[in-house]
Order: C-alpha cells, then sequence, then structure tokens
C-alpha cells in the first residue's frame, strides 16, 4: 500500500460494515444465552437445543449465492439494508414463541435473512480494498465476530437477570433497524459513487483494483458452471464446515457447559466472552502479516491448528475445570484469525466473474457446519451426559479444515502495486 494515499476507506467503509455485522451475529449468538432457560420453559431436551441452535444455517443456505451475485451486479448497500429490516424483525419475533416449533420456523427465517450479507460484504470490501490491503482490511471487518461475542454474552447475562428471555429477543432485534439508518446514509457501493472520497484516493483504488482484474483472468473459471466444479470449490467448502463446526458449538454451548458447572449467569457471560476476546488479537496479529508477506494459506493453517489443538486439550482436561477453561480461552486465538486470508484465497483462486457467487457457495456449504456442530454436540451431551465427548469433536473438526487446507496452491507473494498517480506497476 503506497503510505500517501489518504486512507478514507478504513475509517468510512469497515467501522459502518463492523457495526452491521456485529449485531448481525448477536443476533445469532443470543440463543446461546438464553437456551437453558427457554429448555425449562418450552420443555426441550440437549438435542433438540442444538436443533435450535442451528436451525438458522439451514435457513442461511438460501441467499448466500444470490448475495455475492446481487451484490456485484446490483448493489451490495441495497442488498444489505434491505436484509437489516427484515432479520430484525425476525429477531424480535424469537421473543413471541410458546412453543418449539415455533422457534424452529422463526429461527430458520432469521437465517433466511441474513443468509446473503456476509458475501455481499465480502464483494462490497473487494470494491473497496485492493489485494494487497484485502486481508487485513477483512480481518479488521471480521474483529465484528469476537467483539460481538464478547459484547453479547456478558449482556445477554445482564438482560436475563433484569428481565427473561422473552426480551432478550425483542431488545436486541431492534438494533438492526436502528444501525439501518447508518448504512443507507454511510455506505456507497463503489468508490466512484462516494462523496467524501478524495480524488487520488479514488484514483488509487480503481487502478489496483482493475490491475488486478485483469491479474485474475483464469479463463478455465470463468463461468459460476466451470468454477463450481472444481476441486478448489469444494476443499474450501468441506474447509469451511469444519471452521464452522468448533466456531458455533462453543459459541453455543459454552454457556451452557459453565452454567452446569455452577457459575452465576452473570459469571457465564464473561467467561464466555474470553475466548473471543483472545481472537480479537488473533484476527489482527494474522491480518497484518498474511498483508505483509502476502502469504495467505500459512495464516489459515496455523491460527486453526492453535484452535483445533486448545479445543482437543480442553476438552481432555474437563476434570480439572480452571485448565479446561485456561486452554479453551487460548484456543479462541484461532477461532476467527484465519477468515480473513481464507476468503483472500477464495477470491484469488477465481476470476471476478464468479468469485462473488463462489464465496456466497462456500459460505452456503460452510456454514452447514453450523447446523451440524451444535446437532451433534448436543446427540453426544444427550448421550453421555457430559461436554468431553462434543468438545472433542469441536477440536477434530477444526484439524482437520487445516489438512484439507493444505491441499489447496494459489499464487502467493504477488499483488498489483498502484503509484500514488494510479498507475499500476509490477
Amino acid at each position: 500500500m503506497v503510505a500517501s494515499i489518504p486512507r478514507g476507506r478504513y475509517t468510512h467503509i469497515i467501522p459502518v460494515a463492523f457495526l452491521m455485522y456485529t449485531i448481525a451475529f448477536m443476533d445469532r449468538l443470543n440463543i446461546g444465552m438464553a437456551l437453558p432457560y427457554m429448555a425449562k420453559d418450552l420443555h426441550f431436551s440437549p438435542t433438540i437445543a442444538g436443533l435450535v441452535s442451528g436451525i438458522l444455517f439451514v435457513g442461511y443456505l438460501f441467499f448466500q449465492m444470490p448475495g455475492g451475485h446481487l451484490a456485484e451486479r446490483w448493489s451490495a448497500k441495497k442488498f444489505v439494508l434491505v436484509a437489516l429490516f427484515v432479520w430484525g424483525a425476525f429477531a424480535m419475533l424469537t421473543g413471541f414463541v410458546r412453543t418449539v416449533p415455533e422457534l424452529l420456523v422463526v429461527r430458520f427465517l432469521v437465517g433466511v435473512a441474513e443468509g446473503g450479507v456476509w458475501p455481499a460484504t465480502l464483494v462490497l470490501l473487494a470494491h473497496w480494498f485492493p489485494r494487497e490491503e484485502r486481508a487485513r482490511a477483512r480481518n479488521l471487518w471480521i474483529l465484528c465476530l469476537p467483539v460481538a461475542s464478547v459484547i453479547q454474552a456478558p449482556l445477554s447475562g445482564w438482560l436475563l437477570t433484569v428481565s427473561n428471555w422473552h426480551w432478550l429477543f425483542v431488545i436486541e432485534g431492534l438494533l438492526p433497524w436502528v444501525w439501518a439508518i447508518a448504512w443507507a446514509l454511510f455506505i456507497s457501493d463503489w468508490p466512484r459513487t462516494a462523496r467524501w472520497i478524495s480524488a487520488e484516493e479514488r484514483a488509487y483504488i480503481e487502478a489496483a483494483i482493475a490491475a488486478e482484474r485483469d491479474d485474475r483472468e483464469h479463463k478455465e473459471y470463468n463461468t459460476l458452471g466451470r468454477a463450481l466444479k472444481t476441486k478448489e470449490a469444494w476443499i474450501y467448502a468441506v474447509a469451511y464446515i469444519c471452521q464452522a463446526i468448533p466456531g458455533y458449538g462453543i459459541a453455543f454451548f459454552l454457556p451452557s457447559l459453565l452454567k452446569k458447572a455452577g457459575m452465576p449467569i452473570g459469571e457465564v457471560g464473561v467467561f464466555t466472552a474470553m475466548p473471543f476476546a483472545m481472537a480479537i488479537v488473533g484476527l489482527l496479529v494474522h491480518g497484518w502479516l498474511s498483508d505483509r508477506s502476502l502469504k495467505r494459506r500459512i495464516h489459515v493453517i496455523v491460527p486453526i491448528l492453535i484452535l483445533g489443538v486448545g479445543v482437543l486439550a480442553s476438552s481432555l482436561t474437563q476434570g480439572i475445570p480452571a485448565l479446561s477453561i485456561a486452554l479453551l480461552i487460548a484456543a479462541g486465538w484461532g477461532l476467527y484469525a484465519f477468515l480473513g486470508p481464507f476468503w483472500t484465497m477464495v477470491e484469488q483462486t477465481f476470476p471476478v466473474e464468479t468469485a462473488g457467487p463462489v464465496m456466497g457457495f462456500v459460505n452456503a456449504i460452510g456454514n452447514l457446519g453450523g447446523f451440524f456442530g451444535p446437532l451433534a454436540v448436543g446427540y453426544l451431551v444427550t448421550a453421555t451426559g457430559g461436554y468431553e465427548a462434543g468438545f472433542l469433536f469441536l477440536g477434530l473438526a477444526a484439524v482437520l479444515m487445516a489438512v484439507l487446507m493444505s491441499f489447496v496452491r494459489v499464487r502467493e507473494g504477488e499483488a498489483a502495486r498502484v503509484s500514488p498517480s494510479g498507475r499500476a506497476t509490477a
């Protein structure tokens, strides 16, 4: 990145996108804090709790590829704006359910409404950040995931102490409607449509991205049908399933594990947040290192191995609660640190015409792990009466992702360089 170029894109685009998806992730994860109370009121088992947690990701499938496609061909800004209002409505509706079938339907619809937001935002960021900035920019945005977890767990714990789970969903479901105003005012799809950007910064971004488009013309991948037949698309998708299993399994079941250990709900919120606080550090470190070296694969494999080994060690030491929790907190380093380099790998593999829909495909298939992971953990908890086997399963899934990513090859160590005048250079 040229040091003399203004950096308004970092202060205008990332913060608004960051808070938008922070809210989305809070509305996705708050079910974990509420489950012990909902299970009591609605009379369901840990297996059903896993189904309730995971059903959102079945709905999540529907707008993944359309979301990436519409963001590139129509408007990421407008697509996300509509989604904010729709998922907020269904999130609030969760507070009014009275039966398990109602709960499953509403959580499914929250997933449908949120489904295309992730790939649409990935496309939006690709319009604003050239390749040599992209892993860092995406990791700065993806900081919203651990930050949402850090905020959501104590906030939800507090709301549950002063009210009940019904109000938890209503209050947190209002936030997307509020933030939709900021999204409409401050987000632009392209530098050319933004009023606040300087001519120098606009010229730099547009020249860099134009050079990158020329560099990504992989003819064999230039239609979606061809792209989806490649081994790379499927390795990415299966690897993403493996990361979603521990990511959501920990978020949904750690509160229940801690509550079963006898912690009061206020402390449960604090300790649930700690692995995600560690994840913030991992995201910052690996995003910066990946862009500095332009190496992507190593900054996917290393953090996901830290996660997998840490969770495995935690599951094997649950008889020593303090050690088990400490290991799980340390494992949090790898929870999300790989995501910026991972998505940059996906994007670098495919040309501009198909990268958005392929990212939607990978996210859609991958987030099935958010369905099967909690369901499997719930089943294992029911079958064994403890959380050891469930968390062992979560750790093994992360290790499998590291193995899969070792088979992917992308060209690394190169990026289009752009001079301050906006001219691409070698």
